[in-house]
């Protein structure tokens, strides 16, 4: 993974994500953890994905384009998950 890379020293902690549905509807997003080379399941999350990043036109218009839309979907997740690891981070240095 390091040299695949190009990365100063092996990673300690890898996220992974996968975006899952049922033919456009009951989106979710499944996050797995590895660290130090071995599967963490007590870190493992599951995100539904509620379309938080849509405007308000393309819910009228397009709500079941939008649920195929795997890229949003992947957007959602990962901007909701490091904006909480980002938010706790803050919290922690009050």
């Amino acid at each position: 993974m390091q040299n695949a890379l190009n990365l100063p020293e092996e990673p300690t902690r890898i996220e992974s994500f996968d975006i899952s549905h049922m033919q456009g509807t009951d989106t979710v997003a499944s996050m797995v953890v590895w660290e130090k080379g071995r599967m963490k399941k007590s870190d493992y999350r599951k995100f539904i994905i509620r379309g938080e990043e849509r405007t308000e036109a393309l819910r009228i218009i397009d709500d079941a384009r939008w649920q195929n839309d795997d890229f949003a979907s992947m957007r959602e997740a990962v901007s909701r998950r490091y904006r909480r690891l980002q938010e706790e981070k803050n919290f922690c240095r009050v």
